[in-house]
């Protein structure tokens, strides 16, 4: 049996839950704030009352009955379990868990990076008994130095690319070439799946995996402010593991470029210590959607639901189908209502203008895909290229035309680059 506990304010009533699977009992807990959570522990009880996930009233006593165990086993699990705490916002109002004699963990997964900081830096968050769950460090827990630590270095990163005042393209760029450098190397056998992916434990292993890069990424462009997200493609085979890599939102005036990529790190990074050819091959570097879901389609991974781009698509074939099946007004209107709000995030991203109910939806979706599909011009992509390296005018050729902006050009199109190409010194 598993017990999990989970402080989250945005639960009501305290909750439980049960789910069997593999013939174990895996139950959580909920609880709307730490006060709740301690008096339960404080006052135990069989006789307890809690709401399970219709919204009934259950005992605690039915339920240990239920679980053939009993309610001393029960106490000592419980006892010994962690709870998680779930921050959904941050307003400098959490010192009761920081004044807490009993081991907790907080969650980050909802909060913004202006409120993580302002938790790790808060004059009186010095418990030791708390520790630290955050995406960037995949499900490893974290001492308060760790995570400082871990995030300083983010920092420090992300300071040295501030100063040299890129604009959004050629940082972007920065981030990829310096990520694609470090080894592709999994954990052993007897090491956690965070060794690999955790950027606290890269840093120290120097083993690294594709969801160690993709957070990397995405640790490194929040810190800079721009629009990097994760992208996780699931396999076909549920036994084996899926992929993960990152997509982009560029909306770039210097170079004119705005659009919708993705960008795939672990397949374009060094193969070895004597791989120098990763250097001048930029293959995954701003791919259009439509050849990168082609690419992972061939690789057996499934089309991902996530994050804000995938999420607009598949709302809109849902909302299509509601209206094929003639769905009830109000079930249309409220798909139509989140459809419309998660476009307005994209458009709010890329500094587009937003969009209403009135507007021609089909319209917007087919500008949304042409977004994710825009070669970028070639001597454009060269240009932001030369600003980061400096390279000969033979290496910075043999580098473009790696890139899928150049391979999908016309042959005509290939020929007038060649003559019109202006040759770097």
């Amino acid at each position: 049996m598993k017990i999990e506990i989970i402080i989250d304010s945005s639960i009501p009533n305290q909750s439980l839950f049960i789910n069997d699977y593999d013939e174990n009992n895996h139950i959580t807990i909920f609880f709307s704030n730490i006060e709740k959570y301690g008096q339960f522990i404080n006052n135990f009880t069989n006789e307890a009352i809690f709401f399970n996930e219709l919204g009934n009233k259950i005992s605690l006593k039915t339920i240990v009955k239920q679980l053939n165990i009993t309610i001393n086993d029960f106490k000592i699990k419980l006892i010994n379990t962690i709870p998680l705490i779930y921050l959904k916002t941050y307003k400098g109002k959490i010192e009761n868990i920081f004044k807490s004699n009993k081991p907790l963990i907080i969650d980050f997964k909802d909060l913004e990076l202006n409120e993580i900081l302002g938790i790790l830096t808060h004059p009186e968050n010095n418990n030791p008994n708390i520790l630290y769950k955050c995406e960037i460090a995949s499900n490893e827990l974290l001492t308060l130095h760790e995570i400082i630590d871990m995030f300083q270095h983010i920092l420090d990163i992300s300071e040295k690319i501030k100063t040299k005042k890129y604009s959004s393209l050629e940082a972007i760029y920065y981030i990829y070439y310096k990520l694609k450098a470090k080894i592709y190397k999994q954990e052993s056998e007897n090491e956690p799946l965070y060794t690999s992916r955790s950027i606290n434990q890269i840093r120290k292993a120097n083993k690294i995996v594709c969801e160690g890069y993709s957070n990397y990424f995405y640790a490194i462009a929040k810190f800079l402010n721009l629009p990097v997200f994760k992208l996780n493609w699931a396999n076909e085979d549920e036994k084996k593991p899926g992929h993960s890599e990152n997509i982009v939102f560029i909306n770039d005036p210097k170079y004119k470029v705005i659009g919708i990529y993705a960008i795939d790190v672990t397949w374009d990074s060094k193969k070895n210590e004597n791989d120098n050819r990763y250097k001048k091959n930029i293959r995954h570097f701003l791919i259009p959607l439509s050849i990168d879901e082609t690419e992972k389609k061939l690789a057996r991974l499934l089309y991902p639901d996530d994050p804000i781009y995938y999420k607009i698509i598949n709302s809109y074939k849902r909302y299509k189908k509601f209206i094929e099946l003639n769905a009830p007004t109000f079930i249309l209107n409220e798909e139509l209502k989140r459809l419309i709000i998660r476009i307005n995030k994209l458009y709010e991203i890329l500094g587009l203008k937003p969009i209403s109910k009135e507007n021609n939806l089909e319209e917007e979706i087919n500008k949304i895909i042409i977004l994710s599909n825009r070669l970028i011009p070639i001597n454009t992509l060269e240009n932001a290229i030369y600003e980061i390296h400096k390279s000969s005018d033979s290496d910075l050729k043999d580098t473009i035309t790696t890139s899928y902006h150049y391979q999908l050009l016309s042959k005509e199109k290939k020929l007038l680059f060649e003559i019109f190409r202006k040759r770097k010194k």
